[in-house]
């Protein structure tokens, strides 16, 4: 059947969109949409697996963190991979973990539910202690743990500890600034809404203009689009997301970073076609889930619908021959980015585990090439 929205074609691409969707809609030219998705099992667990780590299993390492631990980061007093949730998504931490890569490369998870940043990020006051005070004993901290260190080398969980002890130091002078988005003009404010997830992509920005590797921004707690009951919660959610993702859009390009940050606007799988007739729900208005089709939006210059056939957007399944080329892909190349820097970096990315050698591009999540620096809106079905 139908949808229950409306859709009209926008910009000079053309391409269709939603009507609970007009600030995408504006800027669908910046888009690349990409209507083949899809996965092999159709429950959020093992779709989620796929969608952040490239399999629907546990133990693969996230792309934030295979990201962060090819390409480093550029601002040493923040986490090179930040994660924005105002609650805990299905699954919850393994989808940001680095598994067997080093634990230093594992996402740092803020609940964003607070708008005081020192609320926001937990033990940013020193209390009496100076800054030299407190030097003085994390570097006395840092000698007994490093001892400790020379008995348990490799101890991966360890030698993060030391590390995001040192990082945590910077962040009390960093973390005010860069997650105070009242710092921000409030006609800024309000074009993102006053919401966790507006907030949440106005931070995001924030933390990409400091050099954030990535920073991945989920909306609402658990699963609030699995609109199993009724599809029309989707407008009421897209009232927030919207004009979050359309703001986060164009600021990106007003500030000049769009150009080198890639915005992956996208979900765990689809919805079905039909409605959902099941005892267990009420309203009889619903959609079940639907793994066999979906659509993902890519921030582009220019507005493209890609099918399995075009070879310069990530092509899900080309071979249709289940879970591992489902996560196989080509390299999205917007014009001016630096996708042959990061091609020749992931490719080279490998790290022994189980007796070989694993990297981003065998068996795990297929990216030969991106420029990732934020992935804004893993909107959750």
């Amino acid at each position: 059947m139908r949808s229950p929205f409306s859709f009209q074609k926008y910009g000079q691409s053309g391409i269709e969109v939603s009507e609970i969707f007009p600030n995408i809609a504006r800027n669908i030219d910046k888009f690349t949409v990409i209507r083949s998705m899809h996965t092999d099992v159709p429950n959020h667990e093992p779709s989620l697996f796929m969608m952040n780590c490239g399999a629907i299993q546990p133990g693969r390492p996230s792309l934030g963190s295979w990201l962060t631990y090819g390409l480093g980061t550029e601002n040493r007093n923040l986490p090179g991979y930040v994660v924005l949730c105002p609650g805990t998504p299905v699954v919850g931490p393994p989808l940001w973990e680095s598994a067997f890569l080093p634990a230093v490369f594992q996402g740092t998870f803020i609940k964003a539910t607070e708008k005081d940043p020192r609320k926001l990020v937990q033990f940013l006051d020193r209390g009496r202690k100076t800054p030299a005070d407190q030097r003085r004993q994390l570097d006395l901290l840092k000698e007994l743990n490093t001892d400790h260190l020379a008995g348990r080398p490799g101890d991966s969980n360890l030698e993060a500890a030391i590390q995001s002890m040192e990082t945590a130091f910077r962040m009390q002078t960093e973390v005010p600034e860069v997650f105070d988005v009242a710092k921000e003009p409030e006609a800024v404010r309000v074009r993102y809404g006053d919401s966790d997830f507006g907030r949440g992509c106005l931070m995001a920005l924030r933390l990409v203009e400091k050099g954030v590797r990535m920073v991945q921004i989920y909306y609402g707690n658990s699963q609030p689009w699995d609109s199993h009951e009724d599809i029309q919660a989707h407008r009421a959610n897209a009232r927030k997301a919207d004009p979050a993702v359309g703001a986060l859009v164009e600021d990106l390009a007003a500030r000049g970073l769009l150009d080198e940050t890639l915005v992956i606007f996208g979900t765990e799988f689809g919805r079905t076609p039909a409605v959902e007739n099941s005892s267990l729900v009420k309203l009889q208005n619903g959609r079940d889930h639907n793994s066999a089709g979906d659509s993902s939006r890519r921030r582009r210059r220019e507005g493209r619908v890609r099918s399995w056939r075009d070879r310069r957007v990530w092509i899900p399944g080309r071979r249709q021959a289940g879970s591992q080329s489902r996560s196989e892909c080509d390299v999205i190349t917007p014009d001016g980015a630096r996708s042959h820097e990061v091609d020749l970096l992931l490719q080279r990315a490998a790290f022994p585990a189980d007796g070989r050698a694993w990297g981003i591009g065998e068996g795990n999540l297929g990216v030969n090439a991106a420029t990732p620096r934020i992935e804004a809106g893993a909107l959750e079905n």
